[in-house]
């Protein structure tokens, strides 16, 4: 589906949509704090057999609220950006 610079896409059909999800290997989902990031992304995960990674659970925070440090926090996004299909 192709459309200008200046055209505002308003929506993705589903069948659109689940073509792109299904053959994606690698997807990111960005947004703004309690948009339902996680909950999206969870879905897909389990629908499309995608590996779920939690920026919070798998890259940031130790058990207890504890910050992991810069580096750890950057060798792990790199073993599991490494990984064949994840969201």
């Amino acid at each position: 589906m192709h459309r200008e610079p200046d055209e505002a896409i308003n929506y993705v059909d589903d069948a659109f949509a689940t073509g792109q999800i299904r053959g994606a290997r690698r997807i990111m989902v960005i947004g703004c704090s309690g948009g339902g990031k996680s909950t999206l992304a969870q879905k897909l995960a389990r629908h499309f057999g995608l590996t779920y990674l939690s920026i919070d659970r798998d890259i940031r925070w130790l058990p207890g609220w504890v910050e992991r440090s810069k580096d750890e926090q950057r060798q792990r996004i790199v073993e599991r950006i490494a990984a064949d299909r994840w969201i």
